[in-house]
């Protein structure tokens, strides 16, 4: 069970197209909204792109990433308009088939179709004039508005970006729980992810180890190492590192890193087959996640309870927990992740021999497989089909 899709083979890279965002304009098909007549956003996840950057000097890859998760700081998080932090961003876009520095334009349209995001936003910087400007695209699944922001300094165009944001979606309360606190401005992150994307997992191994040399209490790197290392089936160096990280996350008041610490953590024991020492980190995660507003990793969590819960023959309790995956996946919007959720209540249903309500919940699924165009989930959905079709017909 993984929440990501590993890249399939390296693909061929060059230096980033900067105008890629504004170009997918030309070629998706969406309805114009003017600021004064904007339709309502449906509910869904708000995804921000990296930030495209043209200041007519090299700009390090790392910047982008640093822009983006300073304009995530700045919004609102709501149960109806959840927002992905930068990793969760780097995943769908990966799942969507676009890798860090790839050249190749995104295809909005189907990150839209597959993450059943409300708003995707995607932005360009440039320099005018010793002024900076902010060129924005919103995608939504029918609509799209266009605009531009100028202001003296990037930290402004941030807070102005997020300002129109945050009226889209009309979600209050306090801007993300960490507003203050940074991960991608180490340059050293993004390139240990882009290359455990594609698979130099010795390069990325000693890009993490430089980078928690002078960045110890980076989160994020800490969880990927320790990932790395469950990977090689080093358990006991991997759980270290994440008992240390959890500690200290857990003392700053870091609920959102500490629930992912907590799983990364509970699928160490996991995979090592200590199923009910797994529980009690899960259900510390799942209060974090919660606490946090991190609808995404409530769903993993839940994910993983009810497979450790069916393995070990509470079947109640896993249907609950595979339930509570496909509602907060909906409430994301995130497809792959209701159609998982369904398989497995599909899955848990033949093991009671309940073969109608195993029924119900493939036919739910197929039905999102096939409207949505998910030829990843595709083969596994349709076998699961066929067996409890098969099921049927035996008991008739």
């Amino acid at each position: 069970m993984s929440a990501n899709q590993a890249p399939l083979k390296k693909r061929n890279l060059g230096v980033p197209l900067l105008v890629a965002t504004l170009v997918i304009a030309a070629v998706l098909s969406f309805v114009f909204y003017p600021g004064s007549k904007q339709a309502p956003l449906d509910k869904g996840a708000i995804i921000i792109l990296p930030v495209k950057i043209d200041l007519n000097t090299a700009t390090p890859l790392w910047q982008q990433y640093a822009h983006q998760e300073s304009i995530i700081a700045q919004l609102y998080n709501s149960n109806s308009f959840p927002v992905l932090q930068v990793e969760d961003v780097i995943s769908f876009l990966l799942q969507n088939s676009n890798y860090i520095e790839d050249t190749r334009p995104l295809q909005v349209s189907k990150l839209l179709t597959f993450s059943g995001a409300s708003l995707v936003v995607g932005s360009v910087i440039t320099k005018s004039d010793n002024r900076y400007q902010l060129a924005y695209n919103f995608y939504g699944p029918s609509q799209q508005q266009s605009g531009s922001i100028q202001a003296e300094d990037i930290e402004s165009l941030y807070v102005d970006l997020a300002k129109l944001i945050n009226d889209r979606t009309q979600s209050k309360g306090d801007a993300n729980n960490n507003k203050n606190l940074t991960y991608f401005d180490n340059p050293l992150l993004i390139l240990a992810i882009k290359q455990l994307q594609y698979r130099e997992t010795t390069a990325a191994s000693e890009t993490l180890k430089q980078l928690l040399v002078s960045d110890a209490d980076n989160f994020i790197a800490q969880r990927q190492w320790a990932e790395m290392l469950l990977k090689q089936q080093q358990f006991v160096e991997a759980e270290k590192i994440l008992s240390t990280a959890l500690t200290q996350a857990e003392l700053a008041g870091n609920r959102r890193e500490s629930a992912r610490l907590g799983l990364t953590l509970a699928k160490s024991y996991i995979e090592q087959g200590e199923l009910v020492r797994a529980l009690p980190i899960l259900s510390q995660s799942r209060s974090n996640a919660a606490n946090s507003q991190d609808w995404l990793y409530l769903a993993y969590v839940a994910a993983w309870a009810g497979h450790v819960n069916e393995r070990l023959g509470r079947y109640a309790a896993a249907n609950q927990q595979y339930q509570l995956s496909v509602d907060y996946h909906n409430m994301v919007g995130y497809q792959p992740g209701q159609v998982l959720g369904l398989n497995n209540l599909a899955e848990l249903a033949i093991l009671e021999h309940n073969y109608s309500k195993a029924y119900k919940n493939i036919q739910r699924s197929v039905t999102i497989v096939t409207q949505k165009d998910l030829v990843d989930l595709k083969p596994e959905t349709m076998a699961l089909l066929t067996k409890v079709e098969n099921k049927l017909q035996g008991t008739r």
